[in-house]
């Protein structure tokens, strides 16, 4: 019987604990793959810490990447560059490549190569972040009035350039003539293919518009003097009929062109370039001086042996005008519409589209509005952010001179200018 006791005893004090500890550990969870990588990505040097906003990739891997102008990129076409890791982080300055650190922000990154320019400072990786959801859409007409249209820019909303032609689009849409977005680099052309793709359906029966597109086919942020010469490799891929670089196809597809407030659009650039290259881009006070904004834009050009075609404009402020002035001055049916419609009212905006497109859109608790972010690359901002944003005219013209908005107000298209109501004048709330 004592023996007994002591063996309980024995096993209550010393197996007890050690089969809860195993018990423990195996219930502990595993840590993920991807939780490993990211911790490798940490090795290294500490650095110190710089804001998210300031970099231009390198989040995933816990750095912070500044892109490199296109005539930085290295001469030699089988340069090898060590990657933009904390534990492999090259030296401050030098390039190194960020294929493990997420999608690159600019078109043109040195033939594709994702080349970046390391820095002494350090960013919180994503993987510590909470995982962002997918995009949004909601039904609640509350979440669909958001904040009103700035007074700046006028109460005749939605405005749009192109609403004469409706019945000419009308013809070719009878056709099944597809539609394709276009639009300079952060004017919300995602956004208008989102919200176009969810709410606009076709009058047909057929539970569609025809097919329309993220982009036209000679690329959407390429110049309108491409179109009949150009023809990106997607649409070779995917649209139907479409079998070499010159096809019929320019005289049936519809372009809806994205333009926004210059002001605003210049302010984006500096943050997210994309393709272009333009002197002051790294100033903190860019963009001003507007005047010394010289531009190069290296538009991608998707055929073997022709990769990118270089254009240089005299400033933002003409890149703008001259790019969006090429669409005001054709003659193929265009719509071309505010993004400040889009963001501020877009369901009156998406009514408007889609209707001269020949569809019926969605309206009232149908109309699906998306909360999130539309593109996941270059300067991303969810619909809450964006109408704070764009609602302030401290940030809209906060950035210029007085000498600043008279060149662009001399600068700036027009016609363009007028017609979508953009004050080019300093703005107060």
């Amino acid at each position: 019987m004592r023996v007994c006791t002591k063996q309980k005893l024995w096993l209550l004090v010393v197996v007890f604990p050690i089969a809860v500890l195993l018990l423990g550990h195996r219930q502990k969870p595993a840590s993920s793959a991807l939780e490993r990588v990211h911790r490798s990505f940490l090795k290294g040097p500490p650095l110190k810490q710089c804001l998210p906003s300031l970099c231009d990739n390198g989040l995933r891997c816990g750095v912070c990447l500044i892109a490199i102008n296109p005539d930085e990129c290295p001469a030699r076409e089988n340069a090898s560059f060590a990657p933009c890791m904390r534990s492999s982080l090259p030296e401050i300055g030098r390039l190194c490549t960020a294929r493990a650190c997420g999608t690159s922000t600019r078109l043109d990154n040195c033939g594709e190569k994702d080349l970046y320019r390391s820095t002494d400072c350090s960013a919180r990786p994503e993987a510590e972040q909470p995982l962002r959801p997918a995009p949004v859409l909601v039904h609640s007409p509350r979440e669909r009035s958001g904040t009103a249209m700035p007074a700046w820019y006028g109460h005749s909303s939605p405005r749009i350039l192109g609403l004469d032609k409706c019945a000419a689009i009308q013809r070719l849409r009878s056709g099944l003539a597809d539609v394709g977005i276009a639009g300079l680099f952060n004017t919300g052309t995602n956004l208008a293919y989102s919200l176009l793709r969810e709410n606009c359906v076709g009058a047909r029966g057929s539970g569609s518009t025809g097919t329309i597109y993220w982009q036209v086919a000679w690329g959407k942020h390429n110049p309108l003097a491409w179109r009949g010469s150009h023809l990106e490799r997607w649409a070779l891929q995917q649209m139907p009929g479409v079998n070499s670089s010159v096809d019929p196809l320019w005289a049936r597809q519809v372009a809806v062109v994205l333009v926004k407030d210059p002001l605003t659009w210049m302010r984006s650039m500096c943050s997210a370039p994309y393709a272009a290259s333009f002197i002051g881009m790294r100033r903190p006070a860019c963009p001003s001086p507007v005047i010394r904004t010289s531009t190069s834009v290296s538009f991608a050009q998707d055929i073997p042996g022709r990769q990118h075609e270089r254009v240089t404009y005299a400033s933002l402020i003409h890149f703008w005008s001259q790019w969006y002035g090429a669409y005001t001055s054709t003659s193929f049916p265009v719509l071309m519409l505010r993004y400040e419609d889009l963001l501020f009212n877009s369901e009156a905006t998406v009514a408007r589209v889609c209707e001269c497109l020949g569809g019926v859109a969605r309206r009232g608790a149908d109309f699906q509005q998306l909360q999130d972010a539309a593109k996941s690359h270059g300067l991303r901002s969810d619909r809450f952010t964006a109408l704070s944003r764009y609602a302030n005219s401290s940030w809209r013209t906060g950035a210029y001179t007085d000498g600043d908005l008279d060149f662009v107000a001399k600068t700036a298209d027009k016609h363009l200018v007028q017609f979508f109501n953009y004050e080019l004048q300093r703005t107060y709330i």
